[in-house]
């Protein structure tokens, strides 16, 4: 048997090296790219409709299709084929999209397991009073169930987190306090968080909570040092909930006016006939507030130089009970809370 040379052999075999390399690798190439799908990892809420699509980069196809339990439509169209599903209620679901192609002259046949991730996330629910008074005792309730994958459940009010629980699918957050005034209009929020392929989800459900409160009041004299013939303000701020009613009483004189938009007196060049006392009464169903200034102008030869000097007197009295009438000689006014 005739041997071939050393140096013929290694150039045959080369050739047959090369010739299988470069078969293979156009094989693998075509096997890897001819199927895709859109999107890659579909993720779907349950019981929501989705639509997927398979693309193949196969110019001879024979048969390219899908293959499904799952209630839903199919189309075709040259190199691409979709699938439409009406509702996902399968949480362990993975359609197939399959293909008969013609590739170098040789049948191929690949298909594509496509996993569908599916979550279940509802609202979660916030039970507490929708208002309160001070002092009262509240309970906050944050509650989630049924959700696949976990979630973490929060109760917060603004940016504070007051409670919160992790990978749960079904639980409940309770939190007390003791309202205020300062829980006036805040927002609690129960929020459940999870975490799905490429994005977190969030639900939430949000309340503003009222508390009601007797008028805290405060009383402001400009100028603090008053001479005869000085224009005098003098003004009265509630904070409450509900918005307060204002009553004054003071010395009846032409120079002194109530403000027509705020609770407040103006006196224009005071004068002996303004000494007295000036009472501010606010109130609302859940108490009373008053305060009094008392201005009184010292007699001239008392006074510095010759010029009249108020001595001013705040007496402040606090009064949480059931409104009762100021008298027909006083003047209401009612002014919103801002």
């Amino acid at each position: 048997m005739p041997v071939m040379p050393r140096s013929g052999f290694k150039k045959e075999l080369l050739r047959v090296i090369l010739y299988l390399s470069c078969c293979t690798l156009h094989y693998a190439v075509g096997q890897d790219n001819l199927l895709v799908s859109e999107p890659k990892v579909p993720v779907v809420k349950y019981g929501e409709p989705l639509t997927l699509v398979c693309k193949t980069s196969c110019t001879n196809i024979s048969l390219l299709a899908w293959e499904t339990s799952l209630d839903s439509n199919k189309t075709t169209e040259k190199n691409k084929t979709t699938l439409h599903i009406y509702n996902v209620t399968q949480f362990n679901t993975a359609p197939r999209c399959f293909i008969n192609c013609h590739l170098n002259t040789r049948l191929t046949q690949k298909s594509l397991k496509i996993e569908i991730f599916v979550y279940k996330l509802s609202a979660p629910v916030l039970t507490m009073k929708s208002k309160a008074f001070d002092g009262d005792n509240v309970l906050i309730t944050c509650k989630v169930s049924d959700s696949q994958p976990s979630v973490t459940l929060r109760l917060k009010s603004g940016n504070k987190v007051h409670d919160k629980k992790e990978n749960i699918t079904s639980g409940i957050i309770e939190h007390t306090f003791i309202a205020s005034r300062k829980h006036n209009g805040m927002k609690f929020t129960c929020e459940a968080e999870m975490k799905v392929p490429g994005k977190t989800i969030t639900e939430l459900n949000s309340t503003i909570f009222n508390v009601f409160y007797a008028p805290i009041t405060e009383v402001h004299v400009h100028p603090e040092n008053i001479s005869q013939g000085d224009n005098v303000t003098i003004v009265c701020t509630a904070d409450s909930n509900p918005p307060a009613i204002y009553n004054w009483t003071y010395p009846l004189c032409p120079n002194a006016q109530i403000f027509e938009n705020s609770s407040g007196i103006q006196i224009s060049k005071t004068d002996s006939s303004n000494n007295g006392n000036y009472t501010c009464r606010v109130s609302n169903q859940h108490g009373d507030a008053v305060r009094v200034v008392e201005i009184q102008l010292q007699d001239e030869e008392k006074g510095r130089g010759g010029t009249n000097v108020a001595v001013i007197v705040v007496v402040v009295v606090i009064v949480v009970a059931a409104i009762v009438s100021v008298g027909a000689a006083s003047i209401p006014y009612y002014k919103k809370r801002t």
